[in-house]
């Protein structure tokens, strides 16, 4: 479980994210990554790695994004992101497509938002 400074952190983060500072948020989740253990420090991982995944996409670095996308798919199997105090429904859904080739990669593409899920046993 995350504790309310590591949320603190990841709040940051998923502003950081929201605002396309991809750069700037895989440096925040990496710092928290270090911290964690479990299932949390596995949902980082995965989060980071969509963030430089992004980060690539907008350098137009597209051997790069496919693979932190892919990567960043084997965290978040077996729907354990459901109980993750944030939503990345639509942005899992984007990311396999690009990983898998169906979406078009394009550096222009705008990433969707993160937003915390207010039903998450988690709370700021």
């Amino acid at each position: 479980m995350f504790s309310k400074d590591e949320l603190q952190f990841l709040h940051e983060a998923i502003l950081l994210f929201n605002d396309e500072a991809f750069y700037e948020c895989h440096e925040i989740l990496e710092e928290l990554w270090e911290k964690l253990k479990g299932e949390e420090k596995r949902w980082i991982q995965g989060l980071l790695q969509i963030s430089v995944g992004f980060y690539h996409l907008r350098t137009d670095n597209e051997k790069g994004c496919r693979s932190q996308f892919t990567k960043s798919l084997d965290k978040f199997s077996q729907n354990s992101h459901h109980h993750m105090p944030f939503r990345l429904e639509s942005i899992l859904d984007i990311v396999k497509g690009i990983a898998t080739g169906f979406i078009i990669f394009n550096p222009n593409y705008n990433a969707p938002k993160i937003k915390f899920d207010e039903r998450s046993k988690y709370s700021i």
